[in-house]
């Protein structure tokens, strides 16, 4: 059990004992854009623990209806609970609702967070009274060190949306989707788990002053955009599309494939044939990669290939026939054939002998 009594030191908290109550958070409306969602957790089930994918790290966090509370608020210990039922890439955020806070308590989403073998995560917690005076703090816990890297007063109401995500070494909180302060950091890097923290202050709370629900996790992994995409016209019916890879954080699982706005297929590789296409035509084609958590990166400027011209619509000429000769004198060999139709030589032709000699002067 880790209780905190927090020693400001030189702008920051030392945490001589430290606790955190990690609660759970659900989510009934996704409002965070692009970035894939993981997991998410409405917490609409019967009241009591929160279940097989949640682990508990420290103290007791419940569900008591729909939404998640402090059991035991009088004693100094949060309720941290990570979810576990997923391996989470090191770039991620959690969202919490925040649905009651007082003085004494409140709640907060967490990320990197972990208890192995010490509990360590960067968290964002607000403390009530909810309203204009509400405080939002962004902190982290390592080696049972309390430090603050953030904290302001500004309004927080029943049913805003708390966020913290973590990309690399940079932490961006927001609130109802509204960035409120980016910080960097290097403490801790390891991937650990998203989840969240029901805060048990001071221990002067009571049960139900600070409560959370819809919780939401997802990735942060960044992907860059495939570039140098070129194509050649292999045929009349194929264009063979070439590209320079992308990077991921999480490495890149393959490429997304577009002709024409609609995607079409999809490469492991840095190649591509499309096939079954028509005869002297313009396609657009663009690339999109992708990893393995379902980050896409942006699509590749598109570029226009023309397919070759189809075989039946050239002209093709069948050689001469009836090719005969004859030597009409020591200097001089006449040749003769049947020209192909429609040869112009010199004027139109049709089926019918040509004659051509060859004279030689010794």
């Amino acid at each position: 059990m880790i209780k905190r009594t927090l020693l400001h030191v030189s702008g920051a908290a030392l945490l001589v004992g430290l606790f955190f109550v990690s609660a759970p958070i659900n989510v009934t409306t996704q409002t965070l854009g692009t970035p894939p969602v993981l997991a998410s957790d409405e917490f609409n089930r019967p009241d009591g623990e929160l279940g097989p994918n949640w682990t508990v790290i420290d103290s007791m966090p419940v569900i008591v209806n729909h939404h998640v509370e402090e059991v035991n608020a009088s004693d100094g210990n949060d309720s941290i609970a990570i979810y576990t039922a997923l391996t989470w890439p090191a770039d991620h955020y959690s969202q919490v609702t925040v649905l009651a806070a007082t003085v004494h308590s409140g709640c907060s989403a967490i990320v990197r967070a972990k208890n192995d073998p010490v509990i360590e995560m960067y968290f964002v917690y607000v403390t009530g009274p909810l309203g204009p005076g509400a405080r939002l703090t962004l902190a982290k816990f390592v080696t049972h060190v309390y430090t603050e890297l953030w904290t302001s007063i500004l309004t927080v109401n029943a049913g805003d949306r708390l966020y913290l995500g973590v990309s690399g070494s940079t932490l961006t909180v927001q609130l109802n989707g509204n960035t409120l302060t980016t910080q960097t950091d290097q403490s801790i890097t390891d991937p650990g788990f998203a989840g969240l923290d029901i805060t048990d202050y001071d221990g002067g709370g009571a049960p139900g002053d600070g409560q959370c629900t819809d919780w939401v996790g997802g990735d942060l992994s960044s992907i860059t955009v495939p570039t140098d995409v070129t194509g050649i016209a292999i045929s009349s019916d194929e264009i063979d599309l070439s590209w320079t890879a992308s990077t991921a954080t999480a490495g890149v699982a393959g490429y997304n494939v577009f002709r024409n706005g609609t995607q079409i297929g999809t490469s492991a590789t840095t190649a591509y044939a499309d096939t079954g296409l028509s005869p002297s035509t313009t396609y657009a084609y663009a690339v999109a990669a992708f990893d393995a958590a379902g980050n896409t990166s942006p699509l590749s400027a598109p570029i226009n290939i023309i397919t070759q011209p189809s075989e039946s619509t050239a002209t093709l000429l069948s050689g001469p026939t009836d090719v005969t000769g004859a030597a009409i004198s020591s200097s001089q060999f006449d040749v003769s054939w049947t020209a192909p139709s429609g040869v112009a030589l010199g004027r139109p032709l049709g089926s019918g002998s040509t004659r051509s000699s060859q004279s030689s002067r010794q």
